[in-house]
């Protein structure tokens, strides 16, 4: 029992010993720091004079419960003559209390702004600018989280870190975002915090204040407003797109992407963001409209390398009639090569620039925003086209070539098209109805997988029976499944009428036929008159609105 009881008595003193030392490192403790305190609650200047006077080792003691300092007590209650007398004096600002805040700590949180000013003039202040409690978390954190702006605009002023982490990887911004102080996350942004960045719990800023605020990220861009005066001559309204763009001018819509990205992008009909876009638009206009030109070009001259078969049986069927009468027909051989040549390498060196254009996107992007975006496996899958038929004109001893040519082609030609239609929908007077064309399609899309089922049912259903008779196994319409298939959607469609010469076409090239008069005939044919029956419907007013916004998301 008596080992127990040393063994007791020696934790403690070793604990007292362990105390004692942090006191001598914080300034030590004095029974006369209640004085101190005495005299900074009764906001009384003489007798803090006084004590100062009689034992100014105690300016840096610690005393009370939380063992604070009187510069920390003099910033708690806000007492600016008291704490200029006590920095005058020598008090240091790095000071701790149990909890390792310093008084700077002590003054965000109380949202006291000169006595805060006062303190970063000190020498001592720049050390204690940036240092952290046993939270982790800085006077900036704590300024943030009380949503105190003139105390968050000093110490921003003065060099505070902006992206320091508390214990639970928490920025200023997140403490801001929690507290829904929206003047100080418009200064804390302009400073460089990031509202996407992540705590531990894989919250961002932008999570915590959507969360937290009702309408809070609609509300965070109204304080980008900025009103004027009635006196002021220029606009009454100005636009803060500070916080909104990042440093880097490849992704200064980073945080737009992410509004898309995370389901927010209604938010992009904001006046600021509006705004934002329209001035990117001005300055980025004369780059798309030459990348559109450049891909004219590149469609022109892929068509003709796919028509170049049709042209040259042209030219032909041209000179043997010029010979039949008795014209003269002129060299036309080599020019003829000569061109082909040019165009082929032409052709070939816009194809390379095209496909290196993919790998910086990948490269820029990442491959995993590539992999989910349609238009890059468009544009690769048409440069993949074009290639195939590039290397087809030269292997000209390959059986059936023509026959494979005749089946990419067709599919490039779709890819161009569709191609022009993404493209177009980046150009604000055409791109909403591009928009209100897809979005019309993927509905319909939708729709048809629902009812894929009905239609294969009743395409099995009409097989079995035209050709339970051997006369019926014959006909080219209802001998053949795929072909009965597409005959059943026309039918419900109503748009074209499947024919024994278009079932015979359909064989010559049954690897693309099927997909082009689907996509062409049917599919098509159903959107545009979806489309055109919606501009005459009161939904009109909501497509053109789902539609504005996604032409802005892209």
């Amino acid at each position: 029992m008596m080992g127990i009881f040393s063994y007791n008595v020696d934790c403690l003193s070793s604990q007292f010993s362990f105390l004692s030392f942090l006191g001598e490192k914080r300034g030590g403790v004095d029974v006369k720091i209640g004085n101190f305190f005495s005299a900074i609650e009764t906001r009384s200047l003489e007798h803090l004079q006084e004590y100062v006077h009689k034992g100014p080792e105690c300016i840096n003691g610690h005393g009370g419960p939380f063992f604070i300092t009187p510069l920390h007590f003099a910033a708690e209650v806000g007492w600016l003559e008291g704490a200029r007398e006590l920095l005058t004096r020598g008090a240091s600002v790095c000071v701790r209390n149990q909890y390792g805040q310093t008084p700077l700590h002590y003054a965000a949180i109380a949202k006291h702004e000169s006595i805060t000013a006062l303190m970063l003039i000190n020498t001592t202040s720049t050390k204690a600018l940036n240092l952290s409690d046993m939270r982790g978390m800085s006077p900036l954190h704590d300024a943030a989280a009380s949503g105190c702006l003139p105390v968050v605009k000093i110490l921003l002023e003065h060099g505070a870190i902006v992206t320091t982490l508390d214990n639970q990887g928490q920025s200023p911004l997140h403490k801001a975002a929690k507290a829904g102080a929206f003047n100080v996350m418009v200064a804390l942004m302009e400073a460089g915090a990031d509202l996407q960045e992540k705590d531990l719990r894989g919250m961002c800023a932008m999570r915590w204040l959507i969360f937290s605020t009702d309408n809070g990220l609609q509300r965070l861009l109204d304080h980008l407003l900025v009103t004027s005066d009635g006196s002021s001559r220029h606009s009454p309204i100005t636009f803060n797109f500070l916080p909104l763009v990042s440093n880097s001018g490849a992704q200064q819509c980073r945080l737009l992407s992410y509004f898309i990205k995370t389901g927010n992008r209604d938010i992009l009909t904001h006046p600021v963001c509006h705004v934002l876009i329209l001035i990117k638009w001005k300055r980025m206009k004369l780059i798309f409209l030459g990348y559109l030109l450049y891909f004219v070009v590149y469609a022109i001259l892929t068509s003709l390398f796919i028509f170049r078969h049709e042209l040259i049986k042209i030219n032909e069927e041209e000179r043997i009639t010029n010979a039949t009468l008795g014209a003269d027909e002129g060299p036309h051989t080599e020019p003829d090569l000569a061109a082909m040549q040019g165009l082929h390498g032409l052709l070939c060196v816009m194809t390379l620039s095209l496909l290196m254009t993919r790998f910086n996107s990948l490269r820029i992007h990442g491959w995993r925003a590539c992999v989910c975006n349609p238009n890059f496996w468009l544009q690769l899958s048409s440069v993949v086209c074009v290639a195939s038929l590039l290397v087809l004109y030269w292997c000209r001893g390959l059986p059936e070539r023509e026959y494979v040519e005749n089946n990419i082609g067709s599919l490039e030609l779709l890819f161009l098209e569709l191609q022009f239609l993404f493209i177009l929908r980046k150009y604000p007077s055409y791109g909403l109805y591009v928009a209100m064309f897809i979005k019309a399609a993927k509905e319909l899309l939708k729709l048809f997988l629902v009812y894929s089922t009905l239609l294969l049912s009743f395409t099995s259903i009409m097989f079995l029976t035209f050709t339970f008779n051997a006369e019926n196994r014959k006909d080219p319409v209802y001998g053949s499944w795929p072909v009965l298939f597409l005959k059943s959607v026309t039918m419900m469609v109503g748009s074209v009428e499947v024919t024994d010469s278009i079932a015979e076409q359909l064989d010559s090239i049954p690897i693309t036929g099927y997909a082009l008069i689907f996509f062409s005939v049917v599919f098509i044919s159903i959107v545009l008159a979806n489309l055109l029956i919606a501009l005459t419907v009161s939904d009109i007013r909501e497509l053109r609105n789902s539609a504005h916004l996604t032409r802005f998301a892209r």
